[in-house]
């Protein structure tokens, strides 16, 4: 029988384009995945507890995102930019996400987003490209089947953008 200290572990795994392999100790592998697997947006599968950054109950996360956003059909668009085209591409993630139930949103969506918020842009792809370098965006798919997603450090970006933008928002004032 061979010893518990002396057992290794070694994992490969490839989802589309991502993909993951370690060997070692399973103590040294295992934090390793979990990582892996927060990048790519899928803490479900890793039956780990989100960060604390993370935890913001959704309902209030809910409120903040109402407050910035409208939903015409499929299309979420911002009530008013954040200044920053890049932002706003993630709000409008966060805003399908939360108002739609829509976790994996087209490019078309994207646009639609942006268009409808003031945006005069052709195309949104760049952003969106150096967002999943980052880590904070998972695109899925090929071509015009390609669809985006936030991970949960995108999630926890969007939130804070949409956290601050909510809180310049003066309170609605009650008339007596």
């Amino acid at each position: 029988m061979i010893p518990p200290a002396m057992t290794t572990l070694r994992i490969r795994i490839k989802t589309g384009e991502s993909e993951f392999e370690a060997e070692g100790m399973a103590e040294d592998v295992n934090p390793q995945i979990l990582t892996f697997l927060r990048l790519l947006g899928r803490e479900d599968l890793a039956g780990s507890k989100p960060s604390s950054s993370i935890s913001t109950p959704v309902s209030s996360r809910l409120v903040e995102v109402s407050k910035l956003m409208e939903v015409a059909g499929r299309t979420v668009s911002l009530n008013d930019s954040s200044g920053s085209l890049d932002e706003d591409v993630l709000l409008l993630l966060l805003g399908q996400q939360q108002l739609l139930g829509n976790a994996a949103v087209a490019g078309r969506e994207i646009m639609g987003g942006l268009r409808a918020s003031g945006h005069s842009i052709m195309r949104a792809d760049h952003i969106l490209k150096r967002y999943a370098g980052t880590g904070h965006i998972v695109v899925t798919g090929k071509r015009r089947r390609r669809r985006y997603r936030l991970s949960t450090d995108g999630l926890d970006k969007a939130s804070k953008i949409a956290r601050r933008l909510a809180s310049s928002i003066p309170a609605p004032q009650e008339h007596t």
